[in-house]
């Protein structure tokens, strides 16, 4: 298996085109044209790659856990609130 880099996930689409490519291709004729014939099923491709996260939407991220977070801790406060206010 060859390990090709493609810097872009824009181009994941010419992966798939160049492994096409480099499957069909069989050689040259006599007057040097190249031969490409799909006789054989093309090879799985194993992609990993990775997540780019702005430093947008961390923050935005976290501002939402972070109100989750205070919305039930107010909410934890009132119902305590209210069964102290009740016992007493």
């Amino acid at each position: 298996m060859k390990f090709v880099s493609f810097p872009d996930i824009k181009l994941f689409n010419s992966v798939i085109k160049t492994v096409r490519h480099h499957t069909d291709y069989k050689g040259k004729n006599e007057a040097d044209e190249a031969i490409y014939l799909h006789d054989v099923p093309y090879p799985t491709i194993e992609y990993k790659g990775t997540v780019i996260v702005n430093q947008e939407k961390i923050l935005s991220l976290l501002k939402k856990i972070m109100q989750d977070s205070l919305l039930l801790f107010m909410r934890f406060q009132m119902k305590f609130l209210m069964l102290s206010v009740d016992v007493m």
